[in-house]
């Protein structure tokens, strides 16, 4: 193998690949993308707020998906002032009842939480909040055909909100997240009348 020619800083900077500088066209098309970006960026923003969702988010959706932006801001959301879980009440039809609960992160082992990862950010993230509200008639109706039976079909669906307040921060007595208030106030916050057309047999 032949020596390597080795140069100095100038040098190299004579003999590098020189690149050649945009045209005036480029420059404004790349300019109109990323002034584009930006806005769609922030109008997907204030289309969050509460008071924009119903007629903001129909107008950037298209344009959100195109960029790929189209995301929710619940990853800064601020401390969380309550710890709760879900569960839901399936009343049948002569009158009995049977809880099913969703995934406990606080319950289940590591590898469990990866597991149910998906339905813990569906059950807990978007369920409870104003972006799952659309959503909760279809979950309530995957129940009824989960326990659907001709003898004695489901009659209501209700969803019950399970929480308590987190302590304060207190520096001097901190609490440990396994000595955290258990989720005593119980709030039903829907219930679902099944409907004749929602049985499947």
């Amino acid at each position: 193998m032949g020596e390597v020619e080795k140069f100095s800083a100038a040098s190299a900077d004579q003999v590098g690949p020189v690149k050649k500088p945009l045209s005036s066209g480029d420059r404004k098309i790349y300019s109109g993308l990323i002034v584009t970006f930006f806005i769609v960026a922030n109008a997907i923003a204030f289309s969050h707020l509460p008071g924009n969702e119903s007629w903001l988010i129909p107008i950037v959706r298209r344009y959100a998906g195109f960029f790929g932006l189209e995301q929710n801001w619940t990853m800064f959301s601020g401390l969380r002032k309550a710890n709760f879980h879900m569960l839901s009440v399936i009343t049948f039809a002569d009158g009995t009842q049977k809880l099913y609960e969703y995934p406990r992160m606080n319950l289940i082992s590591q590898q469990e939480h990866f597991i149910h990862e998906k339905r813990r950010t569906l059950f807990y993230e978007y369920l409870p909040g104003r972006w799952g509200r659309k959503y909760i008639p279809s979950m309530a109706r995957y129940l009824v055909w989960c326990n659907e039976d001709p003898k004695n079909n489901p009659s209501i669906i209700t969803y019950i909100y399970n929480f308590a307040d987190v302590p304060k921060p207190d520096p001097k007595n901190w609490v440990h997240f396994q000595d955290l208030p258990w989720h005593w106030d119980k709030t039903p916050y829907f219930v679902y009348r099944v409907k004749r057309n929602d049985l499947l047999k």
